[in-house]
């Protein structure tokens, strides 16, 4: 009796943070990770220039969870050149059938050169995002990934009777590091669209139970190397223990 009323708090209690952490876009913190569980990253990088800080931040993430034994795959979109312009015939592909081209496949394959990205997609069961914020929203690149990668068939499905089905029910906890040049309440008065979609959009698409763990860094165009540092030692110590 006792067991089973300590359990059943547990998993209230684990419920209601779940819940309280997705409605709040992160704000109010995830769930501590289980010590020994260990998850397939796949961490997603989107700034040009090599030597930025939103780019080092990515590199002490990566730091961080290998030094946690998690595997992690990165994606840095500048580095690979990726195309993220969605293409007329993709369009055409996207919604399946039509009168004009009956013989579509119901569900579009990926492109190319986006297939392995989709097969890291489908294999990892964490995601995490590393991009700075311009005019409150994510860089055109790490959009235009969203666009081609999170199609129809990989991403979700849908059907007469349930509409949208979610179908990355494999990501269960899923990160945002982004900079930005304004200060916090400029931002937020201004609407996080970056954040908004990520959480909002996406999250909603993966598992249930699906977290998210936000880290800004606000005011960049005022940081000085203190709090520069200072935010890659949260960020490092974040994903080491809390991710």
């Amino acid at each position: 009796g006792n067991f089973n009323k300590q359990t059943m708090a547990g998993f209230l209690l684990f419920k209601g943070r779940v819940v309280a952490n997705q409605v709040t876009k992160g704000w109010v913190a995830p769930p501590k990770r289980e010590a020994e569980a260990r998850h397939r990253v796949l961490l997603v990088q989107a700034h040009p220039v090599r030597r930025s800080f939103s780019s080092a931040a990515g590199d002490a993430v990566r730091r961080a969870l290998l030094e946690a034994g998690h595997e992690v795959v990165t994606l840095s979109l500048y580095e690979e050149k990726f195309q993220p312009s969605l293409t007329a015939d993709e369009r055409e592909r996207y919604l399946g059938p039509t009168p004009e081209r009956p013989t579509l496949p119901t569900y579009p394959l990926a492109s190319r050169d986006v297939a392995k990205h989709v097969e890291s997609l489908r294999a990892c069961d964490a995601l995490v995002f590393v991009y700075p914020t311009w005019w409150f929203n994510v860089p055109a690149i790490l959009k235009g990934w969203l666009d081609r990668t999170l199609l129809p068939g990989v991403a979700f499905t849908l059907d007469d009777d349930q509409g949208l089905v979610p179908g990355l029910a494999n990501v269960k906890r899923m990160a945002v590091v982004s900079t930005f040049g304004s200060k916090r309440h400029v931002a937020f008065l201004a609407g996080d669209n970056g954040l908004n979609m990520l959480a909002r959009g996406i999250l909603p698409l993966c598992h249930p139970d699906c977290t998210l763990l936000y880290h800004g860094l606000f005011d960049m165009d005022n940081s000085t190397s203190k709090t520069r540092a200072h935010f890659l030692d949260t960020i490092s110590n974040s994903f080491k223990h809390d991710f």
